[in-house]
């Protein structure tokens, strides 16, 4: 009589057992499942970076933009001086155009 109590209190506690095994084995599947969600969108987001980069790689840089600055006010300048001289040469200030012409280097 004493085995069978054993016996049936071992039964009882394998049960047990065996529902915690399948408990833990559902949470090990859902945090599979999770893990593979995880890494299929930061597969994702590598891609959408690399893109990114990519064409980020193609805006010039700041020194780029200072020296098309830079080399655009250069080139106003030169027009401005021109025209500049160009209205007083038909306003009938040929002095004053010489002056203009002889700074800018013309």
């Amino acid at each position: 009589m004493l085995m069978e109590v054993r016996v049936t209190a071992l039964e009882t506690e394998m049960k047990f057992v065996r529902r915690d095994l399948d408990e833990v084995r559902t949470d090990v599947r859902t945090i599979q499942e999770r893990i593979s969600s995880i890494d299929v969108t930061l597969s994702a987001m590598s891609e959408k970076l690399g893109t990114m980069s990519e064409q980020l790689g193609r805006f010039p840089t700041k020194l780029q933009l200072t020296l098309w600055g830079c080399a655009g006010l250069t080139a106003l300048l030169g027009v401005s001086t021109s025209m500049v001289a160009l209205f007083l040469r038909l306003l009938g200030h040929n002095d004053a155009a010489a002056v203009v012409d002889a700074v800018s280097g013309d």
